[in-house]
């Protein structure tokens, strides 16, 4: 249990929350993106540990949808930080269609789109 809680700390300390980092990684960032979900990342100093913003709108669902659908990403990536390259900004942004997946297609849909922009 304790491990857990230390894992959720780390995750904290990576969260994007002001809307100008995000306009901003909408804006300078690159994107990859599949059925599910799209990823915007943006480099920043190799020293600074990597920030994720999660974005999920009322079209996903209502709000248990909605937060059912950022519980899982939530955990996907605390699952993965560890494995992030440093310095970057990243901003994953759930589709409709993210509601009606399962976890483990969730997890194998992220994964795709961090390999294929690099980041693990």
């Amino acid at each position: 249990m304790m491990m857990s809680v230390l894992t959720r700390m780390t995750l904290r300390g990576h969260r994007m929350r002001s809307n100008r980092e995000f306009r901003f990684v909408f804006t300078r960032g690159r994107s990859q993106a599949n059925k599910y979900y799209v990823l915007y990342v943006t480099p920043k100093q190799k020293s600074e540990p990597s920030k994720i913003g999660l974005s999920v709108s009322k079209k996903v669902g209502n709000a248990v949808i909605r937060n059912r659908v950022k519980r899982i990403l939530r955990e996907i990536l605390r699952q993965r930080i560890p494995r992030f390259s440093e310095g970057y900004d990243i901003v994953i942004i759930a589709r409709k269609d993210a509601s009606a997946i399962s976890f483990r297609e969730s997890e194998a849909a992220i994964d795709a789109l961090l390999k294929r922009i690099k980041l693990i």
